[in-house]
């Protein structure tokens, strides 16, 4: 097994349970909520980004299709894709542009796994 599949799946490992749950409604805890909703916006955009030619990488143009099959595969890639790493970083989030999607990343996947300060 390669390092890099190693890292997405320990990356499903440590983040699926919770995405899961709190879609299923067995999580209610707002922080929580809005964590797992704010992950599902920046996928959404992502893949606005996709059908709108704005995401040029042909690594993460690629994967399109798996990166935003669902939340958990959205932050599987975003944690181990490098080329995927380095468009969330200079994309502004649409919905706080002076914000980059991978700073309104790291903060929702903080505040799932109960880690945000």
């Amino acid at each position: 097994m390669k390092l890099d599949t190693l890292l997405h799946e320990a990356t499903h490992a440590a983040t699926m349970g919770i995405i899961k749950l709190v879609t299923q409604g067995k999580i209610t805890d707002p922080k929580i909520v809005k964590a797992v909703q704010d992950l599902v916006a920046l996928k959404d955009q992502l893949f606005a980004d996709w059908k709108d030619k704005r995401l040029t990488d042909p690594k993460v143009r690629k994967h399109i299709g798996a990166i935003t099959k669902s939340p958990e595969e959205f932050v599987a890639y975003a944690m181990t894709s490098p080329s995927l790493q380095v468009y969330l970083r200079a994309t502004p989030d649409r919905r706080s542009p002076l914000r980059k999607v991978w700073d309104s990343f790291v903060k929702a996947v903080l505040m799932a796994i109960g880690a945000d300060t």
